[in-house]
């Protein structure tokens, strides 16, 4: 004990050292203790309070949504657009075929031709054509006797969403006796084989193409409300929003940047049999004003029939990422390298983008690549990193569950879903942490400038801009005659 202590304690003297050193050491502890307990205390407290800020976000003050059934609509059908009508395969692409695999309701079918009434199946993820005959109680021989004929090929590429169309008959009360008379199976929406069984159960088959009537149509509207419900004002239909969103989402993500007073036109095309109209076309040319930027895509099929959308100067509209991984989502923090942390009250640098959405909101892949890490990470609680090329990463943290079957290595593609929104890790709630790297370095999603895809090829490049002109002046003189149809009324 030293001598400073036990001058102004004598008493001390009295017990061993080693017992005033055991005393010291059990209240330091103890102290220590204490401590550590307020402050999770205080943590629970203060992570409770954000959980309910975040659960229930202020709505942004630029633009309210009135008709909020339809803009969740546009929403959960934005994800199918972008996976679906401009995937990376061709197979997967509408235009890319050359027509879209847009099956009829059976109640435009039976309008389209007078036939036999047909009784309609949609084909299902998982179906063979011997189970779309075994439902309608055929057997095995009435396949074989289909595909013999000179269309039968094409009956073995069915996919989901395809329709066919059985007529029977039934010459007795025994079910057993059903027969096949005629089967119509849709390539597209105007186009269609038929398959004709003869007195003797012999098939023969021929394909049939409705003539139809292309019409040009153009719309322009403002924004005063939301896209889905300004635009369907202006008269476009579900499809044809979808598609004109789905066109500029590598630059606008329409819940965060749309601006009350931004300007839209669209010309596009009608479908029309016998004066009747079908369906909506191939949007020809689109045009959005957000924020005063002016964004244009202009449809182009080069010479070996691949289609695609670029600016008036060729550029393709698509780019190498997608702006949002999370479709109409709200930004509850920045990049910011100066933040102070929700949880732990300290300065630490916030390298991404926070998306404040519901527990499950699917999180998408914004670009093209390879699962570089599938995981636990720390903070980031379940995360995902992407490897696109050899200069970008992207990473998305706090996720509640990967999709099924993702491992590292796994290929994805862009819009692609990877997870869903979750709160694990060090979150104060439901969000997606979303960060994007180049060359290993941190940069902000919302402000980097985003690659392109490859532009108009170099031998295409002078028929497409004289494509590109005459586009420009048709939707210059649809705008004219739109504005003289407003004075005159």
């Amino acid at each position: 004990m030293s001598h400073r202590f036990t001058h102004q304690w004598p008493w001390l003297n009295a017990f061993p050292k080693r017992h005033i050193l055991a005393v010291t050491s059990t209240l330091l502890l103890l102290l220590v203790f204490l401590l550590l307990i307020s402050a999770t205390e205080e943590l629970n407290r203060e992570t409770q309070r954000l959980r309910s800020i975040t659960v229930n976000p202020p709505k942004a003050p630029q633009l309210v949504t009135v008709d909020r059934q339809a803009h969740n609509t546009l929403a959960a059908h934005m994800q199918k657009l972008q996976a679906t009508y401009f995937a990376d395969d061709a197979h997967e692409s509408p235009d890319a075929q050359g027509a879209a695999k847009l099956a009829p309701s059976a109640q435009n079918t039976k309008n389209l031709e007078a036939k036999p009434e047909l009784d309609y199946l949609r084909v299902q993820k998982g179906d063979t054509l011997s189970d779309l005959f075994a439902k309608e109680g055929l057997g095995g021989k009435w396949v074989l006797a289909v595909l013999k004929t000179e269309h039968g090929k094409q009956l073995k590429r069915i996919v989901p969403g395809d329709r066919l169309g059985f007529a029977l008959v039934n010459e007795t009360t025994d079910a057993s006796t059903k027969k096949l008379s005629l089967l119509r199976y849709y390539t597209s929406f105007t186009n269609y084989i038929e398959f004709t069984a003869d007195e003797n159960d012999r098939f023969t088959s021929k394909a049939h193409s409705l003539n139809t009537e292309i019409l040009h149509q153009y719309a322009e509207g403002r924004i005063e409300n939301s896209l889905f419900y300004d635009a369907n004002k202006a008269g476009l239909s579900e499809k044809t929003i979808m598609e004109f969103a789905g066109l500029f989402a590598w630059d606008i993500d329409f819940a965060l940047d749309l601006r009350e007073g931004d300007q839209f036109r669209v010309l596009y095309q009608q479908e029309f049999y016998k004066g009747n109209k079908l369906r909506d076309g191939d949007i020809l040319l689109a045009e959005f004003t957000n924020q005063g930027k002016v964004f244009r895509a202009i449809r182009y099929e080069d010479s070996v029939g691949n289609v695609g959308y670029y600016t008036p100067e060729g550029l393709s509209v698509r780019k190498a990422f997608i702006r949002s991984p999370v479709d109409f989502a709200r930004i509850s923090s920045g990049f910011n390298l100066r933040r102070k942390h929700p949880v732990l009250h300290t300065i630490r640098a916030h390298r991404g983008v926070d998306y404040a959405a519901a527990p499950g909101t699917p999180i998408k892949a914004t670009g093209k690549g390879k699962v570089k890490f599938i995981g636990r990470k720390g903070g980031f609680g379940k995360v995902i990193i992407l490897q696109h090329g050899t200069r970008y990463t992207t990473l998305y943290a706090h996720m509640r569950a990967f999709k099924r079957g993702l491992r590292t290595g796994s290929r994805v593609k862009q819009g692609q879903v990877i997870g869903f929104v979750g709160s694990t890790g060090l979150a104060s709630g439901p969000h997606l942490h979303y960060e994007f790297r180049v060359d290993g370095v941190h940069r902000d999603p919302l402000r980097v400038k985003l690659p392109n895809a490859h532009p108009i090829a170099k031998k295409e490049r002078k028929a497409f801009l004289k494509h590109s002109q005459q586009v420009l002046a048709m939707l210059a003189t649809q705008q004219e005659n739109m504005q003289i149809a407003i004075n005159d009324g």
